[in-house]
């Protein structure tokens, strides 16, 4: 099958996770910055690694309350300028940011 190159960026979905609430060896699997194709940066979940992470940790998990959500949401709009529509998806561990017709809910996976 052909897949023809993009001739223009349609839109730019952003997702990251708070401190602590995705650690290596979760069982919804994880990413390293290791590894020479996106399989071998593939960690598979493991309560031992995770476990092993958690005792690492500096400080507890952070979790966004609601009023650090609005101040993520103030800043995302302020720094992006938004003259368009931005679809934000605020949760207590991770924040999704896209363009609008993108729905950038988690699918009821997720954990938050």
């Amino acid at each position: 099958m052909y897949i023809a190159p993009m001739r223009e960026l349609c839109g730019l979905m952003l997702t990251w996770t708070t401190y602590g609430t995705w650690l290596h060896g979760d069982e919804r699997g994880a990413y390293n910055r290791k590894g020479d194709t996106l399989k071998s940066h593939y960690v598979a979940p493991d309560p031992r690694l995770e476990d092993l992470h958690r005792r690492r940790m500096k400080d507890n998990a952070f979790i966004l309350d609601a009023a650090m959500r609005k101040v993520v949401r103030l800043a995302i709009e302020e720094c992006w300028n938004v003259s368009e529509e931005v679809h934000l998806e605020l949760k207590l561990a991770r924040v999704h940011a896209g363009p609008p017709f993108l729905e950038v809910g988690d699918g009821g996976e997720g954990r938050d």
